[in-house]
């Protein structure tokens, strides 16, 4: 049977790993640490990793790609120092299981990291760029870009969260905690931007926002939403970030000046937007950027713990600040994936896997660090039941879809039922391996003439995605899509 669940732990000196703790539970035999050479080798590159965007800005001398292979030796440096080992080989073992399986019989592996007190230095490491190394003929992977696997990190001793799954929409707070000074239009421009382009997933992502600091009108905001029934699933920080001594501190407006603007304590805004048990919302995002001077940025998720100390589930945090468009690319994809229906970690998975490729080589699909407090990886949404299934609307109005009808020779039709599903799958999904298998499975099935036939053969699709939240609302909006041809027709 293949576990599901693994919960690592470090130490400055050893690693431990419990599989299946809900179930049979399993505790593997400790191994070392294995920090010579590889801890230094890690440290230096990462140096470099966080400099990089500082240097391209810097440098008057064009594009400054790094070497592909920063990357590669980098997570197998961080695999090596900890991973080598029976733990390692366990979590590959039970990778290549759920990889055999039936796409409807698998279920993505959670697999969570926490680190003692005295493993600070490992703590502070960027694991989300670990690597199995891999071995001939199988190649080598990224685990933070692996879709059949969530890499999280947990907080040891605490305790697990449950993460609440309201209805049909995901409702999210924008807050942004951004000056309105020169130096700072940049950085609201591109919240308003990132706004607007979250506003295109549609009426499943419903947005409130709030443009600046005022405590009390975070909680008024709160409760009105619980009284109307709508309480907050997600509320996402814009902020900017400054390192200090003992962590990073908020930009904020003074209380007696709300024009001056400094690094403060960031726990008073950690209380107000976890709400209480009655407006707490599943999950925070930090999308955390640095003041942008001299010095390279340093780790942001270091302020995720105190949001889940708060009694917060999960929480995203970037451990570096995402340059345009890699930020918004990822905030879009993610959403999508949650009103989509894909669980916390999947849609976090996803959202990497898709900045792992297609552009110059770059170290965003890292940044994001997911604190994952609950054992069970769950969606903040419900399925759809067939009674609730939107047959009769069109998905993206106004997309080139409104305008692509069946042409009415019978000989024709099979090519054009193809080409309507081709269409939408280009137009309004974002992930590359999700478009990739549906116009596979499109291409492969010979489209009959009815278009009742074509309802029922999506229909049966349907039943086989049901356990794939995001297929299985695809293939209950084209049978939607079909529905309202036949309605079209007179022939429903």
């Amino acid at each position: 049977m293949t576990s599901h669940e693994f919960k690592i732990t470090l130490s400055s000196t050893t690693v431990t790993c419990v599989i299946d703790p809900r179930g049979r539970r399993r505790t593997l035999e400790a191994a070392p640490i294995q920090r010579k050479p590889h801890l230094e080798t890690i440290t230096v590159l990462e140096q470099w990793l966080k400099r990089w965007e500082w240097i391209l800005k810097a440098s008057d001398q064009g594009p400054i790609l790094l070497v592909p292979d920063t990357f590669r030796v980098l997570g197998d440096n961080l695999w090596n120092l900890a991973l080598n080992n029976d733990i390692g080989r366990e979590v590959i073992e039970a990778c290549e299981q759920v990889a055999k399986l039936d796409e409807d019989s698998r279920k993505s592996i959670l697999l969570r990291i926490s680190f003692e007190p005295d493993a600070s230095d490992l703590a502070a490491l960027p694991w989300e760029f670990v690597r199995w190394p891999g071995h001939p003929p199988n190649e080598g992977f990224f685990l933070a870009a692996e879709t059949n696997l969530v890499l999280g990190r947990y907080l040891e001793g605490f305790g697990d969260l449950a993460i609440r799954t309201s209805d049909l929409k995901v409702r999210a707070l924008f807050v942004g905690l951004l000056p309105d000074k020169p130096e700072f239009w940049e950085q609201r421009k591109e919240f308003e931007e990132m706004l607007r382009k979250l506003s295109e997933i549609g009426d499943t992502l419903e947005i409130e926002k709030i443009l600046g600091w005022e405590p009390a009108a975070v909680a008024e905001l709160l409760a009105k939403l619980r009284a109307d029934g709508r309480i907050v699933d997600v509320v996402h920080v814009v902020a900017v970030c400054e390192e200090a001594p003992n962590g990073p501190r908020l930009y904020l407006p003074d209380e007696g000046d709300p024009r001056q603007w400094h690094g403060q304590d960031p726990r008073p805004v950690v209380r107000a937007l976890a709400g209480d048990n009655t407006t707490r919302p599943g999950l925070v995002v930090l999308h955390l950027s640095d003041l942008r001077g001299t010095d390279p940025p340093a780790h942001f998720e270091r302020l995720a713990p105190s949001f889940v100390t708060a009694g917060i589930p999960a929480v995203l945090a970037m451990q570096y600040p995402m340059t345009h468009p890699f930020g918004q690319d990822f905030v879009y994809n993610f959403y999508r994936g949650l009103t989509n229906g894909k669980t916390i970690g999947e849609a976090v998975q996803a959202a990497r896997r898709a900045l792992s490729f297609g552009r110059q080589p770059n170290r965003h699909f890292g940044a994001p660090v997911l604190y994952m407090q609950s054992d069970a990886d769950s969606s903040l949404v419900r399925m759809r039941t067939t009674a609730e299934m939107p047959f009769s609307v069109m998905p993206d109005a106004g997309s080139a879809l409104s305008e692509l009808r069946l042409r009415d020779t019978a000989s024709d039709r099979p090519a054009s039922i193809a080409q309507l599903l081709l269409t939408d799958a280009q137009l309004n999904i974002r992930d590359a391996d999700t478009v990739g298998e549906l116009q596979e499975w499109i291409r492969s099935v010979p489209w009959p003439d009815d278009l009742r036939t074509v309802w029922l053969v999506l229909q049966e699709r349907f039943r086989q995605k049901q356990d794939d939240r995001v297929q299985a609302n695809i293939y209950s909006r084209w049978m939607g899509l079909v529905n309202d041809m036949l309605k079209e027709q007179g022939t429903q």
